[in-house]
């Protein structure tokens, strides 16, 4: 067993139970056993390769090793032959360099089993600790998962997860704010995503996600791929490509848009809000949602807006709607106040 273990030690063949086993018997070994092992096999070497050429690099590192061992003895050292045969080198030298040398291996070798021991187990071993990626205000962010995942983090967006999630069993990150989410395709390990009273549950696949602690509403727009959303108490959806999933925090309801405008959901990564024939009230929580400020509506809110405001300038939003539906407004630190025009 020891002889076999040595072998394939030697051809970098052992396997994790193997190397533990064989730096058990290294330990167990004594150094005139293991100079008698590693003997017998450079003697099973060198019979094994008796009447063949060395490579052109075997030949010139013991042709100088020969010159150094002649010259410690007193003898001169010849000059490099242009080429050296294997069957032509003189056996005692040979035998000689094999003595000096096995010793030296006896010393080296228990050395580097550990070595390869040790440097295999902090390769292998599972990396622990919290990663939080962050975007702060009027920016965004960039997070490249272990797994190769990419994901894109809006303004006021956090990612978090412990490197221990990700084992090859399961990946999961918690996520707060709003993300494109590009999953790479894992079938063994599933991949989720937890959101306030919501978990996302994917294999690969593309999608938007919006979670802003500030709105009443949650959502997920899916690309391309199949995920499966899960509330709190025990609630089910499956969302294909093209739909759009909302989630009510009140209620805990989910419905469904099976004809979403996936580019509207996508508008942030160009630092734009779309709404086509949208509510003016729905225009209003999303500014809040996106600025973190409380939006208070005086007036008729029946109207509906149609066009895209921008991300990061409130003061250019609110001079949009201005000009669109001749309300006022008014900021006092983190309110604003709109009033509407009154109809005729």
């Amino acid at each position: 067993m020891k002889d076999e273990l040595y072998k394939k030690y030697l051809d970098n063949t052992l396997t994790p139970e193997e190397l533990t086993r064989f730096r058990e018997l290294l330990k167990a070994t004594s150094d005139d056993d293991m100079a008698d092992l590693i003997d017998a096999h450079w003697l099973a070497r060198e019979k094994a390769t008796d009447g063949s050429s060395c490579s052109s690099q075997e030949t010139e590192v013991k042709h100088r090793i020969d010159a150094i061992l002649a010259g410690v003895d007193g003898m001169p050292i010849a000059e490099e032959p242009d080429a050296v045969e294997c069957d032509s080198r003189p056996r005692p030298v040979i035998r000689l360099l094999r003595r000096v040398l096995r010793y030296a291996a006896v010393l080296l070798l228990p050395l580097l089993a550990f070595t390869t021991y040790y440097y295999y187990t902090a390769a292998t071993a599972v990396p622990t600790g919290m990663m939080t990626v962050s975007a702060p205000s009027a920016s965004t962010a960039e997070a490249l998962l272990p797994d190769g995942t990419h994901v894109t983090l809006s303004h006021d967006s956090r990612l978090s997860y412990n490197l221990s999630d990700f084992n090859g069993k399961l990946r999961r990150v918690s996520f707060s704010g709003e993300g494109w989410f590009d999953v790479a395709h894992d079938a063994t390990s599933p991949f989720q995503v937890s959101l306030e009273g919501l978990t996302i549950h994917v294999l690969g696949t593309r999608f938007n996600a919006s979670a802003r602690s500030c709105s009443r509403t949650s959502a997920v727009a899916l690309l391309e791929g199949r995920v499966e959303l899960t509330t709190a108490d025990n609630g089910r959806v499956l969302l294909l490509p093209g739909q759009e999933a909302v989630y009510d925090k009140a209620t805990g309801h989910i419905s469904v848009n099976s004809h979403a405008d996936l580019a509207a959901t996508q508008a942030w990564r160009h630092h734009e809000m779309k709404f086509t024939h949208a509510d003016i009230s729905t225009v209003a929580d999303r500014l809040a949602a996106e600025y973190g400020v409380a939006i208070t509506m005086v007036g008729n809110t029946s109207a509906h807006f149609t066009g895209v405001l921008p991300t990061d300038d409130l003061n250019a939003c609110l001079r949009i709607l201005k000009a669109t539906y001749g309300l006022s407004y008014h900021i006092s630190g983190k309110t604003v106040t709109l009033r509407m025009k009154k109809e005729k």
